[in-house]
């Protein structure tokens, strides 16, 4: 009874994401697309398809730079996620307003990568603006007039963001790195508690496995590219770590971060949970945001496959939106600077 139940309950939401995620570019149209021979060309050809068109309609290849193509391009993921949530009832409801708390978190990174680099912050935000006044709470309007981290840190008040941006400006020399670093652990050790909270049963589990595996990735992530690019202290790298433990374990992370080498730690990386589970991709740990985008999509995937009646698919489509619209906004930037085809396929996209 309580299978049926859920099928009832999903019937509608997945079929809408199933034929959302039909629509998602296959690798052949990335190939055709990484073939343009100019920006305005790439644009043309991403015009053909109906996610797209009508963002990039009156769109001025000439007079925009990467950051204009990905937050024109973003609109299309808010109409998507619009479009479920318009679905979405009770716990699927619950899910996706959970999720939304991704967006508001790399809302806040590029406010901070602005403020810092003494950029406006009001720029490129047409499209995000009428997305967050359905679902954010943030004050936008305070955030955005912001010209320093501070004003910005202090228009966050009353927010789950305030508190963790507060402890990193009251340290020594805070970075964006250090700022952006406090959003993601906050954001993933606020999703590790609220799934508990919001979700039952089966639901639970599903997100339990989806994300604790991509909490455990992206702690690898993080840890192998500070040690193999720069020379931080195993304080400072207990500080990225998100302290949420599934496959990779305490005694794990501890291991990684004393190796006293790159070389060591990558093997521990090897020869644990993940290298063994996926070996082919742990073979060679070389473009290890690439690994992990790949690796979470398959994951995603595969738990949006086993489980069709559920928020899995909604979590797969989402993401796998998210990285299509950061794999074509790579593309087009490598053919303004005249990147070859073959080369853009293999670094901007999954093979």
């Amino acid at each position: 009874m309580i299978i049926i139940s859920g099928i009832l309950s999903y019937s509608g939401i997945s079929a809408k994401a199933r034929a959302m995620g039909g629509k998602l570019l296959k690798k052949e149209q990335y190939e055709q697309l990484a073939s343009c021979a100019s920006v305005g060309e790439a644009v043309g050809y991403l015009r053909q398809f109906s996610e797209y068109e009508p963002l990039l309609r009156d769109f001025d290849e000439h007079d925009s730079h990467r950051g204009m193509i990905e937050a024109t391009l973003m609109g299309s993921l808010y109409n998507d996620y619009n479009r479920l949530y318009s679905f979405a009832r009770g716990e699927q409801r619950a899910f996706l307003d959970f999720y939304f708390l991704h967006y508001e978190a790399a809302y806040l990174k590029g406010c901070l990568r602005k403020v810092i680099s003494g950029q406006s912050i009001q720029e490129d935000q047409a499209y995000r603006s009428a997305f967050f006044a359905r679902h954010s709470h943030l004050d936008t309007d305070a955030i955005e007039n912001s010209t320093t981290v501070d004003e910005l840190i202090d228009a966050l008040k009353n927010t789950p963001f305030y508190h963790p941006l507060d402890a990193i400006r009251h340290t020594e020399e805070p970075s964006l790195f250090d700022y952006e670093g406090s959003l993601d652990v906050y954001y993933f050790s606020y999703i590790w508690k609220q799934k508990d909270k919001l979700l039952k049963g089966k639901e639970r589990q599903i997100i339990a496995d989806s994300y604790g595996r991509r909490i455990d990735l992206l702690n690898i992530q993080w840890l192998m590219r500070a040690k193999k690019n720069y020379r931080m202290t195993a304080p400072e790298l207990y500080a990225m770590v998100v302290p949420s433990y599934y496959h990779l374990k305490p005694d794990d992370i501890t291991a990684i971060v004393e190796a006293p080498t790159y070389e060591e730690a990558r093997l521990l990386i090897v020869n644990g949970y993940y290298g063994q589970k996926y070996a082919d991709d742990f073979a060679e740990i070389r473009f290890v945001e690439k690994m992990y985008t790949e690796l979470v999509e398959h994951i995603f995937e595969l738990a949006g496959r086993k489980n069709p009646y559920s928020v899995a698919p909604l979590n797969a489509l989402l993401y796998r939106k998210e990285h299509e619209i950061a794999r074509i906004t790579s593309i087009i930037e490598g053919i303004r600077y005249g990147i070859p085809t073959a080369k853009l396929m293999k670094y901007a996209v999954t093979q």
